[in-house]
């Protein structure tokens, strides 16, 4: 192979030759370029690429010399940095062409690779009559860029509403002609919701915390996800609570009732659990009987869910402690006017409170592990017998006295009912403090003197 310099100066002395007239004057058009392509892609192994050029006037022997150039030559004045490529080889019978791989990486620049672009092709060879044969053509650079997926974006976190759909989208960084579309999948949601995304549109039933991943159709190793806070719309489930005795002996059972505050979308599930020494009746639903297996303090957890997955808790403590011999002081914790001991003081208890009062209907309840009877300050434990006397804020008390004037009777009825429908007195004053209607009263039960 001859050096760049040797080809430089056959290149200049063909152009010298060609501008002069001389006897060695070079001939236009007596090289062509075939075969191959003469498109190269840059970003792959550009050593791998030939380009086929022929002198089909050439005879067996004659020396080619196939150049590139840079595509800003001058072809009439080449200078050295112009030349790019350069080789040379002798004529055959049977192979009058030259097929070159060319290694693109040869070229200067701050990039280190042949800049795209048409690059002015010259195959030259002396004939048998010492005459130059100038061939001419074009080398065409350009740079193929592979369909490929770079990357794929969303935003990192969205809100949401329970049971309304969400436009969610994502951004596809595709080069090369490859698709920019995307699939997105719901890659974690809380236990029991269920949420769905069509197209762009997502939508989930239950409050929380999910996860959706876009992943490219074109390549699903390029994913992106988004974090969505679904929240339920207003107003909502706010509250639960828990009404109940936070006392009793080891022998007795307490009975708790569970309440909410629901203005949002129907359907609110109530559970129960306990934690230390006691068992319960039921885990679910608005009651629980609370049975202890021994002294010490109980914890009570009502958990209220509604339907869209919001949750509200209360926690209620119950001391239970052994009985002591004869009897002891204990606290009863009632509704004050639920005569009928049934959870809830309204009109119903009227009838109830008339017909104790006129004799015509039952005149003792039980709650508690007691037994309440009409006008009598005297409860009576229901697994001993045993008597107590009641007081509730230091004052003795009669059962079915609404109005703590001293005696239940028939007068009690139309102060109970007036309450009940918010027309008259709904506070009664004690020893200390006062007694209002439906709101949690402590009776304090003393054993009775024997």
């Amino acid at each position: 192979m001859k050096t760049l310099k040797k080809a430089l100066a056959l290149v200049l002395a063909v152009s010298v030759m060609a501008v002069s007239g001389s006897a060695l004057a070079a001939v236009e058009g007596n090289c062509t370029i075939t075969g191959g392509s003469s498109t190269y892609d840059t970003s792959y192994d550009a050593s791998a690429k030939s380009l086929t050029v022929a002198a089909p006037g050439a005879n067996v022997g004659d020396q080619m010399t196939f150049v590139i150039l840079d595509k800003d030559a001058n072809v009439t004045n080449v200078a050295e940095g112009d030349i790019l490529y350069v080789d040379q080889k002798a004529a055959t019978a049977s192979d009058k062409s030259f097929t070159g791989k060319i290694n693109l990486l040869r070229v200067t620049g701050a990039s280190g690779e042949m800049p795209d672009g048409s690059y002015p092709v010259r195959i030259g060879y002396y004939n048998s009559a010492g005459d130059f044969q100038l061939g001419v053509g074009n080398l065409v650079i350009s740079t193929i860029v592979p369909a490929a997926v770079n990357s794929i974006t969303t935003d990192a976190t969205a809100n949401a509403t329970a049971g309304e759909a969400l436009a969610i989208t994502a951004t596809v960084n595709a080069v090369g002609g490859a698709s920019t579309a995307y699939t997105w999948t719901v890659t974690s949601k809380p236990d029991g919701a269920t949420a769905t995304v069509t197209g762009n549109s997502f939508v989930a039933d239950k409050v929380g915390t999910y996860v959706v991943t876009a992943a490219s159709d074109y390549d699903d190793s390029k994913t992106a996800t988004k974090t969505i806070t679904v929240t339920d719309s207003a107003p909502t489930l706010t509250s639960a609570s828990i009404d109940g005795d936070s006392s009793a002996y080891t022998d007795e059972t307490v009975t708790l009732t569970g309440s909410f505050v629901n203005s949002g979308k129907p359907g609110v599930t109530l559970t129960w659990s306990v934690e230390g020494g006691a068992t319960l009746s039921t885990t679910e639903g608005a009651t629980t009987v609370v049975t202890p297996s021994g002294v010490g303090t109980v914890t009570v957890t009502l958990t209220a869910t509604s339907e869209t997955g919001v949750v509200q808790t209360d926690t209620h403590t119950i001391t239970f402690t052994e009985r002591p011999a004869g009897g002891g002081t204990r606290t009863v914790t009632i509704k004050w006017g639920d005569i009928a001991l049934d959870g809830a003081a309204n009109s119903s208890d009227v009838s109830v409170l008339l017909y104790a009062a006129v004799d015509k209907g039952a005149k003792s309840w039980s709650y508690g592990g007691y037994t309440f009877t009409f006008n009598s300050d005297t409860v009576t434990d229901s697994t001993t017998s045993g008597q107590y006397v009641m007081t509730a804020g230091g004052s003795p008390i009669k059962w079915g006295d609404i109005a703590l004037d001293g005696a239940a009777n028939s007068s009690d009825v139309s102060v109970l009912l007036y309450a009940a429908v918010d027309k008259g007195a709904k506070s009664w004053s004690l020893k200390s403090g006062v007694a209002t209607f439906n709101t949690n009263l402590d009776i304090t039960l003393t054993p009775k003197a024997e």
